[in-house]
């Protein structure tokens, strides 16, 4: 049984507890429902890499997670994966072959430029790269919370939710998860409930959230965590943020491969725009 298959009826227990402890206010919890619905429809499959990995993926047609490279950004290693993967979807990761674990992505909008550039860190933290995938080839395959699942123990308080059918689990979590944390986690519904209906939750623009929030609740944007096997097969486009001098040079020698696979190629800075 796959780690999805696993995950689906905790994930199914924490919604019905969560309905049951919002159950005299269902609108509330239909109108955040709807939204990040709305926003997961609207909105594009991608994930921040480094130019190296990047290559290295194209090169073995594979992209690969941080269990299976031996090497990524978590603050805590292969440790701390396996903390996150056990606590998020309620399983042993210590039984879990490298390839079961999830690659990590985002929401981005359909404009990059607009979407991303208020906040870059996540190019200097993830990746230089920013691959978007063919949403149709991953959807059911997987899941998103709302902000990042490892900055500061998120994870134990975070419930992942089917981006096919996404909830407002994604936001708050289990109450019953960490007791400590449930105030906090229903301040962040009921806020997100409130910047949805004052329209200031932009669902074009997923990645606005942080400036929202200001860092509020963790909401920092919306984390994707992908299951199985991607390839380039999988790739629809990729837009590269300039940081390092020969980045455009090492791309472009690339192109034989994006036509073969039929991807288009960009930048996220307009006069930097390439092949």
């Amino acid at each position: 049984m796959s780690v999805l298959e696993k995950f689906r009826n905790y994930h199914d227990k924490m919604y019905f507890q969560f309905r049951k402890a919002h159950e005299k206010e269902l609108e509330r919890v239909k109108t955040v429902d709807d939204f990040l619905r709305e926003v997961v429809e609207k909105n594009d499959f991608s994930m921040c890499i480094k130019l190296d990995a990047f290559k290295k993926a194209a090169e073995e047609n594979c992209f690969k997670n941080m269990m299976e490279t031996s090497y990524g950004t978590t603050v805590g290693g292969f440790e701390t994966r396996k903390q996150v993967v056990s606590t998020l979807f309620n399983i042993d990761a210590e039984k879990l072959a490298p390839e079961e674990f999830p690659k990590f992505g985002l929401l981005t909008g359909k404009d990059k430029m607009k979407d991303l550039l208020k906040d870059e860190d996540v190019f200097y933290h993830f990746g230089q790269i920013l691959v978007t995938f063919k949403k149709e080839n991953l959807i059911k395959r997987t899941t998103m919370t709302v902000g990042s699942s490892v900055n500061f123990g998120e994870f134990f308080r975070k419930v992942p939710v089917f981006a096919e059918n996404p909830n407002s689990l994604a936001l708050t979590g289990s109450v019953d998860k960490n007791p400590s944390l449930k105030i906090k986690n229903i301040d962040g519904f009921h806020a997100f409930y409130t910047l949805i209906i004052m329209e200031k939750l932009n669902s074009e623009f997923p990645n606005h959230i942080t400036e929202v929030f200001e860092g509020r609740f963790g909401f920092e944007y919306y984390e994707l965590q992908f299951f199985g096997i991607l390839t380039m097969d999988d790739v629809e486009r990729i837009d590269y943020y300039p940081i390092e001098g020969n980045e455009r040079e090492e791309l472009e020698a690339m192109k034989p491969m994006f036509d073969k696979y039929g991807i288009k190629c960009g930048s996220l800075i307009p006069e930097s725009f390439f092949i």
